[in-house]
């Protein structure tokens, strides 16, 4: 949450995941227009960065952690199936994962590392799992294709730690940083002259364009129906049937 003077400025749950659809479906316009559009189609690491934001929230704040799973495996297995139809021309491949099944392998990894933090709640020790499970994450992810990859992971085990430390608003500009302009599979959507020279503008800065509203987020969930809860499972189904109809 953001203080202004004496004001308070907050957005709820609700709202974090409308942004996420939004920008979800400007990456989906920016993909069907195709060549040109590279600038729209950025749009989803915007919306993958609210949703592994509300991923670990979920992860904290859950009373029933069974029903979580259960929801993600009916929905991500959905997913998956029309990913891989789209990618592969097969209902079932190893070849192509969605950004549903990146999500899900985190998901896992994080209840495992709180269920350990519940038995033993060493720092050193969760600082080694942490980083060790994240790195195996991150070579399954390279691996088998995961949408969104190792840096699918790392943005998801960043808001993981953030929740934990002192300055979680710095730790994700660092991290975020480091991920734009230094890691060497940055997807170039356009270059831009400084100077007589020419940079590459990486999709990966969408990510930035999630934090401020991130950072207003009051821990509130807002509205918050079964039907809303369903229906923001079957976005990704939904784009992704909607590909599929296109091609």
């Amino acid at each position: 949450m953001i203080n202004v003077g004496r004001k308070e400025i907050g957005i709820h749950n609700f709202a974090i995941r409308l942004l996420g659809v939004i920008t979800m479906i400007l990456a989906l316009i920016g993909y069907v227009r195709g060549y040109g559009s590279e600038s729209l189609y950025a749009f989803r690491f915007t919306s993958f960065t609210f949703f592994a934001f509300l991923l670990v929230e979920g992860v904290f704040h859950s009373s029933d952690r069974v029903l979580y799973i259960r929801r993600f495996i009916v929905f991500g297995l959905l997913s998956e199936v029309l990913y891989d139809y789209y990618h592969a021309g097969k209902f079932f491949s190893l070849l192509y994962q969605s950004a549903m099944a990146t999500l899900f392998m985190c998901l896992l990894v994080m209840l495992l590392l709180r269920l350990i933090k519940r038995h033993y709640d060493n720092m050193v020790l969760n600082i080694i799992l942490v980083v060790v499970l994240g790195v195996l994450c991150s070579i399954i992810a390279e691996r088998y294709r995961f949408e969104f990859g190792m840096q699918g992971v790392i943005i998801v085990m960043m808001f993981y730690v953030a929740r934990q430390v002192h300055y979680p608003r710095i730790l994700e500009l660092i991290v975020l940083f480091y991920m734009v302009f230094f890691m060497k599979d940055n997807e170039t959507i356009r270059y831009i002259s400084v100077g007589g020279l020419m940079y590459p503008l990486a999709a990966q800065l969408y990510c930035f364009i999630a934090l401020p509203f991130i950072w207003m987020y009051d821990d509130t969930r807002g509205p918050n129906s079964l039907g809303l809860q369903i229906a923001q499972y079957l976005v990704y189904p939904a784009a992704m049937i909607i590909l599929l109809f296109l091609k």
